[in-house]
């Protein structure tokens, strides 16, 4: 007699349907924590919206506070040159309504005097300011 191999059943065995169900059950587990990690990650992006919302308006205030600030500076500035300005006009004219000619001709020299002298200082830390910052760029150049 001629032995046949044994033929395989196309059952399942048990341990193959309980391993099944054990990879199933962890693929099942598995989607639940991904879903909660987009969950998760929504929130969070959402957060970081309204904290970035948030931020730009406090720098848009900040920044209106700071406008506002420098037209104040600028104002007072304005003013402040204009005062001295009628006060020295002021006592200039009243220096030649008295016949003082020669005190308003030394006003004016001295006052000449300081107004050239700013302007050449100002100029003057001008070209060192843009000299310096010149200096710098080659430096870093040549770094």
């Amino acid at each position: 007699m001629s032995q046949q191999p044994p033929q395989k059943s196309n059952t399942p065995k048990l341990a193959d349907t309980e391993a099944l169900n054990k990879f199933l059950q962890l693929q099942e587990k598995e989607l639940g924590l991904r879903q909660n990690e987009f969950t998760l990650r929504k929130q969070e992006s959402e957060q970081n919206y309204k904290f970035s919302e948030k931020a730009l308006e406090a720098q848009v205030q900040d920044n209106e506070r700071s406008r506002t600030h420098y037209r104040t500076v600028q104002l007072h500035r304005i003013i402040s040159g204009l005062i001295v300005l009628v006060i020295g006009s002021g006592l200039f004219g009243y220096a030649l309504y008295l016949g003082k000619d020669q005190i308003a001709i030394e006003a004016l020299k001295i006052l000449g005097t300081l107004i050239v002298g700013g302007i050449g200082g100002y100029g003057l830390g001008r070209l060192k300011a843009g000299s310096s910052t010149k200096d710098e760029d080659d430096g870093a150049k040549s770094s």
